[in-house]
């Protein structure tokens, strides 16, 4: 059981990492594309809740 809880958390550190890297991407690519505004929007919209990852803060929805 404990060695399943801490597999769950590893994946949900990964997919939230996973997250963080791709908002900083698609921050990036509109940046260079002349879309500050919407890369701003995008970087203080999402970055605040990715900075820090803690899964265990975070609301999972099973599917």
């Amino acid at each position: 059981m404990q060695s399943e809880n801490i597999n769950k958390h590893r994946h949900r550190a990964k997919t939230l990492n996973d997250i963080k890297d791709w908002c900083f991407g698609r921050a990036s690519q509109l940046s260079l594309a002349g879309q500050h505004q919407a890369a701003q929007a995008l970087t203080n919209e999402h970055m605040e809740a990715l900075e820090v990852i803690r899964p265990e803060k975070m609301l999972w929805l099973k599917r």
